[in-house]
């Protein structure tokens, strides 16, 4: 039983995802050690197998709890900022330029179907249904849905109600108010996905650069994957040099150079529009930086 906890264990160690190199060499070292003192000749039963045995198990924990938060935390963090109120990236009115470059989303469309990731509590939602849009925002965070609701009833009479649990490992809540078509899937977007094609346009505004870089690829394929041939994405990236004490982000600066190796495989990309914003959002120069600007983008996929 010993050794098919082992060969078990290697198979583990043979999964796709790559350990950080410390964590790596604690479960080699753990292994080995196991391996090595459940083999003590004329001790099977003695200390030498039970500490080789606790050996073995203590690294198969690191590497679960790695396997298992590796994609929980990103979630965590952004729940507890929602949960401490710290959501300076929130508006209180649609995005500028979501209202100055409406048109390029709706593509000859009378009712196009938009996709919002990473969507909060956004006004841009409701702006959207109200222009006639069929809106769905994907968000991850409880309170942000909770808060959504609650703004959605004060200004239009009803909120969000449960409508099921939509796809595998979302939960899925529609607006009730007359004449807003919206629904919200709650989950994580890099795991999002309708069975085909099925978006017209999506709004990215604050979701690509609040993403660490080793999450952008799994991001851009999700966006890929949900948009129809010739669907536009309206994409406000930020460009910035770094925060105090080196802090690069979120949100992160994100130029056209590294934009274009992630979208061009599946979208055209097109300047559209560029804003200087140190001067008008002073947040950013009492977190360091010396040049804050928003960058617009439209990407049709090919």
């Amino acid at each position: 039983r010993k050794q098919a906890r082992m060969f078990r264990f290697a198979r583990l160690l043979r999964a796709p995802r790559q350990l950080p190199p410390s964590l790596s060499a604690l479960v080699a070292g753990t292994a080995v050690a196991g391996a090595t003192v459940t083999r003590a000749e004329g001790d099977a039963s003695g200390s030498c197998a039970k500490w080789g045995a606790l050996a073995a198990a203590g690294a198969g924990l690191a590497v679960g709890a790695y396997f298992w938060n590796k994609d929980e935390d990103r979630l965590k963090m952004w729940e507890h900022k929602w949960s401490i109120g710290r959501t300076g990236w929130h508006l209180y009115e649609p995005h500028r330029h979501l209202v100055n470059h409406l048109g390029k989303l709706k593509n000859a469309k009378t009712k196009p179907h938009i996709l919002v990731p990473l969507c909060g509590k956004t006004k841009d939602l409701a702006f959207l249904a109200e222009q006639g849009f069929k809106v769905v925002g994907v968000e991850g965070a409880e309170k942000a849905i909770s808060e959504l609701s609650d703004d959605l009833r004060a200004e239009y009479g009803e909120g969000l109600e449960v409508a099921g649990s939509g796809m595998e490992g979302f939960k899925e809540f529609k607006a009730q108010a007359s004449g807003i078509n919206l629904t919200i899937h709650k989950g994580d977007y890099l795991s999002f996905g309708p069975p085909e094609p099925k978006f017209d346009a999506l709004w990215d505004r604050g979701s690509l650069v609040a993403l660490k870089p080793s999450d952008r690829p799994a991001y851009v394929k999700v966006c890929a994957g949900s948009l129809k041939k010739g669907g536009r994405i309206l994409l406000v990236a930020t460009e910035h040099d770094p925060f105090q004490g080196g802090k690069l982000g979120p949100p992160y600066s994100v130029t056209l150079s590294d934009i274009k190796p992630l979208y061009e495989p599946y979208f055209t990309i097109k300047k559209v529009d560029f804003e200087a914003r140190i001067g008008t959002e002073k947040v950013w120069k009492k977190r360091g930086s010396t040049y804050f600007d928003e960058v617009v983008y439209v990407l049709e996929r090919k």
